[in-house]
């Protein structure tokens, strides 16, 4: 103790009273309340099973997902008709192929004549086709090579705006359904056109526009011979140039892509002679094979850009009219 009568060290601090275990302010309130750990199931095939892939878009059974409905404008719709033929492009071909193969390689054997070789000190003459069997061969193919192609390539256009892959087997089993309603309405169309080129001239341009969709209308909306040229007439009004303008624009297309892949292999074939019909069927066979899903597409995309300016189609309407919904 010091002389001022402090003691050396300063109190400690009062220490919390003591409660017996379970008493006291703490035992009064309820512990939190927990979670059992119940172990989490392992993921199928086990815990080392690595996760899938995302999906890619050019494996097989993929989908393309369909174009926004709206209207659009000539440029637009190529690039988009493009784009849609790029995504499916061997599905188009197949589809073309299985018809278009046979019966021009059929028609190239039996149509097959020496081609002159225009280079050489003396050319031979050639020996030009029977003008009766280029006839028969066209009459084969309008009655029946068209009509069945002409659904097939309309009906997978339209899976492939909607965003379905389409199928081969499955195309043609849906356009065999249509032949005679495609035939019948692809005469009457021809009729109309040829009255009117020769009445005026112009009305047959008028005509062959305004029945653009006659087939698209029959795959789409399983309209049927007049009902379908009028259909398409209706649709088709007061757009003339637009789709007069985007035809010939496609056709120009299809035309410089054709003449690339016919004219080297026609221009091979010169020296060959007799064989020359094989290099020339090869080079009609590419040609037809590639751009005919083109064309397809540009009508397909002109129908519906019709629709969605006139009706306000959407998605779920369109998918409802094409028998896609469940």
């Amino acid at each position: 103790m010091r002389e001022d009568g402090e003691p050396d060290h300063p109190p400690s601090r009062p220490s919390a009273p003591e409660f017996p275990s379970g008493e006291g302010p703490a035992a009064d309130r309820e512990p939190p309340p927990t979670t059992p750990s119940v172990p989490l199931p392992p993921p199928p095939g086990g815990p080392s099973l690595p996760l899938p892939p995302p999906p890619d878009s050019t494996a097989p059974g993929s989908l393309t997902g369909p174009p926004q409905l709206h209207e659009m404008r000539i440029g637009e719709l190529l690039d988009t008709a493009i784009r849609l033929y790029r995504s499916q492009w061997k599905a188009f071909m197949g589809i073309v192929a299985v018809v278009l193969v046979p019966f021009l390689v059929i028609q190239g054997y039996l149509t097959r004549t020496q081609v002159a070789n225009p280079f050489s000190p003396s050319p031979q003459a050639t020996t030009p086709p029977s003008p009766a069997l280029l006839i028969l061969f066209n009459l084969l193919f309008f009655f029946f090579v068209q009509p069945p192609l002409a659904g097939a390539v309309a009906r997978a256009a339209v899976q492939v705006y909607r965003g379905e892959r389409p199928d081969v087997a499955a195309t043609y089993r849906f356009a065999l359904g249509k032949v005679r309603t495609i035939l019948w309405v692809t005469i009457l169309t021809a009729l109309s056109v040829l009255l009117g080129f020769v009445l005026l001239i112009i009305p047959g341009f008028i005509a062959l526009v305004r029945l653009t969709f006659i087939t698209v209308v029959v795959v789409v909306e399983s309209e049927r011979g007049r009902g379908a040229l009028r259909r398409s007439w209706r649709l088709a009004k007061g757009h003339f140039w637009k789709i007069f303008g985007t035809l010939i624009l496609a056709g120009i297309l299809t035309a410089v892509v054709a003449g690339i892949l016919q004219i080297p292999l026609t221009l091979a074939a010169i020296p060959l002679g007799t064989n020359a019909w094989i290099l020339r069927t090869v080079g009609v066979v590419a040609a037809g094979v590639v751009v005919r899903p083109f064309s397809a597409l540009i009508v397909v995309l002109l129908y519906f850009d019709m629709r969605v300016r006139k009706e306000g189609l959407d998605l779920a309407l369109m998918a409802h009219e094409l028998g896609l919904t469940t």
